[in-house]
């Protein structure tokens, strides 16, 4: 990468800056991505993105982080709402955790890798592609503490995981919730 390209990239006019600029985009990029749900297209979009970052970063300074490329093994959740949501929420805080911890672009880049694999798999115990998605929107998210109030109420009407879910009324949170996951895996698969 060209001098010229890695200083507009890292929005500096010096080399000297370097380090700081990095650091700075490094805490942006976590912030991005620990606030937001991870919709695919738009996140690999972005890690594009902190590629590009971390080549101009590193043809700048000329350092090179070691990374960890540990195996993700893959994320199985059992079928019934309440059970996947507690692990689910459970490894998702870890990934989390491990991304405010992230002191380069390369780590931001695996945990983000790992995080859409997590989704993916906790999204096929919600999927039902007969679910009308229309008008729904996945980037938003229900609040987890309504979402395991509405798994807890399905419960009493003897929902447990998606093979029973047209037992619910059409408003109930459970049911979007659904449909939403539902539309997220069909985008992933697009």
């Amino acid at each position: 990468m060209e001098k010229s390209e890695a200083l507009l990239i890292l929005g500096i006019s010096h080399e000297e800056e370097a380090e700081s600029a990095y650091e700075e985009k490094v805490f942006e990029w976590k912030n991005f991505f620990v606030n937001r749900f991870p919709v695919p297209k738009l996140f690999h979009a972005k890690i594009i993105q902190l590629d590009k970052l971390e080549t101009a970063y590193r043809s700048l300074e000329g350092q090179s982080y070691t990374t960890v490329n540990e195996p993700v093994k893959p994320y199985l959740f059992e079928k019934d709402f309440k059970l996947a949501f507690h692990e689910y929420s459970n490894k998702r805080s870890q990934l989390k955790m491990q991304l405010f911890a992230a002191t380069n672009a390369e780590i931001i880049k695996r945990i983000v890798l790992e995080l859409i694999l997590l989704t993916k798999a906790y999204a096929s115990v919600w999927t039902d592609s007969k679910l009308d998605t229309t008008g729904v929107i996945v980037s938003i998210e229900p609040d987890p503490m309504d979402v395991l109030k509405a798994i807890e109420e399905a419960k009493l009407l003897g929902v447990h995981n998606i093979s029973e879910i047209d037992r619910l009324p059409e408003d109930h949170l459970v049911l979007k919730e659904a449909k939403r996951l539902s539309l997220w895996s069909k985008m992933t698969k697009e």
